[in-house]
């Protein structure tokens, strides 16, 4: 829809099929088109007269193959199944029948994938935890702020102790460790370490972090490492 002068002018194409079965007069009902005037601010309706088609020549005969409506061919069809004697039985072709055949199939398949899913995700579990170990290290070397040695440190005890271990006290943290059989002086080295980098955070200590305390941090991993390999 356009505006020029003061005409509001557009097109719009209505499409009507007409199936005629008799010769003679159809009437095709108006036609009505909305749109919006700019001039006025408002929607207008215009509308067309009726339009009245002629139809001329002979209708074809209701009862002829273009014209005629197919039936169902089951009646015609089942004298010729009755008289065949190798005609399926529908009982071999039902879901059940079909389920019940595909079971020691499906059974075998299963025995003989178990296993090697088994080995597959014991396999995708080490590879995990090989990537996130090398991540860690990358992530210690790269740390800038004191705080963030033992989050990561306690990122690690979390993965291999499978359980969140940054909000245990620390005397649950080293029953935590014993438990998961972590060598006595190793356990008490990493506590020690938990105690002062929380007694530095508490206590306002320098905010810039020490190439001794990555060192310290990065030693520490390492004998974790060493008494969990992968």
């Amino acid at each position: 829809t356009r505006v020029r002068g003061n005409q509001v002018r557009g097109r719009k194409t209505f499409t009507t099929s007409l199936v005629p079965t008799k010769p003679g007069k159809l009437v095709i009902s108006n036609l009505q088109l909305a749109y919006f005037d700019p001039t006025t601010d408002q929607y207008e309706v215009v509308t067309s007269p009726d339009l009245e088609v002629e139809v001329t020549g002979e209708a074809l005969p209701e009862d002829s193959p273009e014209t005629k409506v197919p039936t169902s061919s089951e009646p015609q069809l089942k004298p010729l199944l009755a008289k065949n004697p190798h005609r399926p039985r529908r009982w071999l072709t039902s879901p059940i029948f079909l389920a019940a055949q595909a079971l020691p199939v499906l059974s075998l398949l299963l025995m003989a994938g178990l296993p090697w899913l088994r080995r597959r995700l014991a396999q995708g579990a080490l590879e995990w935890r090989s990537r996130a170990r090398n991540d860690l290290e990358k992530q210690l070397q790269q740390a800038r702020a004191p705080e963030e040695l033992p989050r990561l440190l306690h990122r690690y005890l979390s993965e291999r102790l499978d359980r969140p271990t940054a909000g245990l006290s620390h005397r649950r943290l080293e029953q935590a460790l014993d438990e998961a059989g972590l060598a006595t002086d190793l356990r008490h080295q990493l506590l020690d370490w938990f105690r002062e980098c929380d007694h530095r955070r508490y206590a306002g200590g320098e905010d810039e972090l020490s190439a001794q305390e990555r060192q310290r941090a990065q030693a520490l991993l390492a004998r974790l490492k060493a008494e969990w390999p992968a």
